[in-house]
């Protein structure tokens, strides 16, 4: 099942507002949908190379992770295969912000980013990881990306999401345009909070990773 999720790259702000040293900020001050696949974008390249760096289907060998301390339903440790498959991009957002309030002593670059929508398919060759994610995500660099997207039960498929510690929160990580090569992992994390329910300090295990070929 196909549900929309959080991608966060690096340092992205979704408000249209970043925030920079001293008092200046930066605003967006364009934005303009691409279909072209050779239009260049403000970050650099194009669509079509946007498209290159994650578009296909890869494989590589999976580990599952000691887990039983976290999560009940898991597989046991021990190697399988995983397959990735991400239909590219046909069109995004191309976004060019710009420095405001910026005094006479303040030097700073503003970012520009690309937002689209990617369609990820994760099938492990074990049966036990079977899902269909659509995944906003935000290129800072067209040649490489990482994306982070939370996991609900719905996301998993035949795989159940039973948390040992109520709240805990699993993701999917991964990574593109690399000098190791694209990887990824399942990784499971839990926030500690405080007494007004504000997130702290928590930690977070990788039940899952692989390095696809």
């Amino acid at each position: 099942m196909m549900r929309q999720l959080l991608v966060v790259f690096g340092l992205f702000v979704s408000v249209g507002v970043v925030a920079c040293n001293r008092g200046g900020h930066c605003e967006e001050a364009s934005r303009r949908l691409v279909t072209n696949p050779h239009e260049p974008l403000f970050i650099g390249g194009t669509l079509a190379d946007v498209r290159a760096t994650v578009e296909g289907t890869r494989s590589g060998p999976m580990q599952w992770h000691e887990n039983e301390h976290h999560v009940r339903g898991f597989p046991r440790p021990g190697p399988t295969e995983i397959t990735v498959t991400i239909v590219g991009p046909q069109s995004g957002w191309d976004l060019d912000y710009e420095a405001v309030n910026q005094a006479r002593n303040e030097r700073f670059i503003c970012p520009q980013y690309f937002e689209t929508e990617l369609e990820i398919h994760l099938q492990s060759a074990d049966g036990v990881l079977d899902a269909s994610i659509l995944a906003p995500v935000t290129f800072g660099d067209p040649d490489g990306v990482t994306i982070v997207a939370d996991l609900s039960d719905e996301d998993l498929g035949a795989l159940p999401w039973d948390p040992v510690d109520e709240g805990a929160e699993l993701s999917l990580w991964l990574t593109y345009g690399s000098l190791d090569g694209p990887y990824g992992s399942l990784r499971y994390r839990r926030l500690e909070r405080d007494d007004s329910g504000q997130s702290g300090v928590g930690m977070s295990v990788d039940l899952a990773t692989w390095v696809l070929e």
